[in-house]
């Protein structure tokens, strides 16, 4: 573009002087022509100064064309990048970091405009998290392992940040990052909201294993470093649009797990594409979720195998997310029945003596359950036992007797024994004489009930 501009300025230059020229000495030149050769010079010397101005004229327009050509597509806004502001005195401060956005944002807020919407810096467009819930044992499992990916995109040059959350996620290994740029995680150091609500407003959901752990943070922080790319025979930067950059976490979350439940609490970020996948050891579990989204899906890892478990799908969950798997109701499980317990006793009054034989008789009791404690009548004392039982140990008072009983239990959960006691009785006292008082602190007193017979 500069050297078709003075391209154009020398060739008006030269047209120039030569107008000049030939204005002041054509008609010296024609005077000392012979006059039959004055109008062939004359002629010539126009048509030479024609040939120059339309070659200049043609130059000039083609030179033009190709700079206007250029600068249409060439034309862009610059933005500045360091703006001046000018104070109460009079002097220009510099604002480092002031963007021309900032500027139009302060105008309309001036005049009392909306704020223009403006693009996130950061996106997070999809996550992906894979929680492996433990096996439900008897012993104590406090931790479930978790895997989690993101995948990010910054939209603006320079440093941007996202939060992640997950403050309940404890890292077993460094973080891993895929992409080009600079990504750096770290804890978000802002302090957490105390939480006003009373423990009598909390469902059963929110005890336990929620509030066994506290929360010291606000989880993670994500920051990303977008570098623009600048053409090669140019100043100006261009933005091309920001790269995805996927983060890999792989850690630990407290979890709640026990023989007819699993409970696990976390905090989510808001994802464009967001999915939550729990492997349990369960097989076809009841999902309860606190949170707004979708029904939760449950696949079968296994259709034909009964001893696989499930996998839980959660889409489009936010934020504080308590979730509880159950032990399904229907299929196979066994329903425990609830022991009962029935004594028949016959009482023999001889005298100031009186002889009580007691036949016990179990129902529904589980495997390996044969240790039963019998409090006894009212002052009364155990003289044999049956062949089916023995007595390891005897307490209580004289006024309210017991004994320690092992019973040999059957497959299908009865067990029987016998019991022979004795007691003095005070012929001298108008008071009534307690000789039917058995009872099993193993077997709740609603499901016992028997019979006495006295003979005098």
């Amino acid at each position: 573009m500069a050297t078709a501009s003075r391209i154009i300025e020398r060739n008006d230059m030269y047209t120039t002087r030569l107008r000049v020229v030939m204005k002041c000495f054509l008609p010296t030149l024609v005077s000392f022509c012979p006059p039959g050769a004055q109008q062939c010079v004359r002629t010539i010397l126009c048509s030479l100064l024609g040939i120059l101005l339309v070659g200049s004229s043609c130059l000039g327009e083609e030179t033009r064309d190709d700079q206007e050509g250029s600068v249409s597509r060439e034309v862009r806004q610059v933005e500045p990048e360091l703006y001046y502001v000018e104070d109460d005195l009079g002097r220009l401060i510099p604002v480092p970091g002031f963007r021309y956005r900032d500027f139009v944002d302060l105008v309309r807020l001036r005049d009392g405009l909306p704020v223009q919407a403006e693009t996130p810096g950061v996106v997070l467009e999809q996550l992906r998290m894979n929680v492996t819930l433990p096996a439900p044992t008897g012993s104590n499992v406090t931790y479930a392992d978790v895997d989690v990916e993101c995948v990010v995109r910054s939209t603006r040059s320079g440093w941007g940040m996202l939060p992640l959350k997950l403050p309940e996620l404890v890292l077993a290994e460094s973080p891993t990052v895929v992409g080009n740029g600079e990504v750096v995680v770290t804890i978000d150091p802002s302090p957490v909201e105390t939480n006003t609500d009373s423990a009598a407003n909390r469902s059963s959901l929110q005890q336990g294993v929620f509030e066994s752990r506290p929360v010291l943070d606000k989880g993670f922080l994500v920051w990303i470093h977008e570098q623009d790319e600048v053409a090669e025979t140019e100043t100006v930067k261009r933005r091309k649009g920001g790269r995805p950059h996927t983060i890999v976490l792989r850690g630990q979350i407290p979890v709640d797990v026990s023989l007819d439940r699993d409970q696990l609490s976390f905090t989510l970020p808001a994802a464009t594409d967001s999915k939550i996948s729990i492997e349990t050891q369960r097989r076809d579990p009841l999902v309860k979720l606190n949170a707004s989204v979708i029904t939760p899906a449950v696949q079968l890892i296994d259709e034909e195998s009964d001893t696989a478990g499930s996998v839980v799908e959660i889409r489009g969950a936010v934020g504080p997310t308590r979730l509880q798997l159950e032990e399904s109701l229907v299929g196979n499980v066994p329903v425990r029945q609830i022991a009962e317990s029935k004594v028949e006793s016959v009482v023999r009054v001889d005298g100031r003596l009186a002889k009580i034989k007691a036949e016990f008789t179990l129902t529904n009791l589980t495997q390996g359950e044969g240790l039963f404690t019998v409090r006894l009548p009212s002052r009364s004392v155990v003289r044999s036992v049956g062949s089916t039982a023995k007595i390891l140990s005897r307490g209580g008072s004289a006024s309210r007797p017991q004994v320690v009983v092992r019973v040999d239990t059957t497959k299908d959960g009865h067990a029987s024994f016998e019991l022979v006691c004795e007691r003095s009785i005070d012929t001298s006292s108008e008071g009534p004489i307690d000789v039917g008082g058995f009872s099993i602190d193993e077997v709740p007193l609603q499901r016992q009930w028997g019979q006495v017979s006295v003979f005098t």
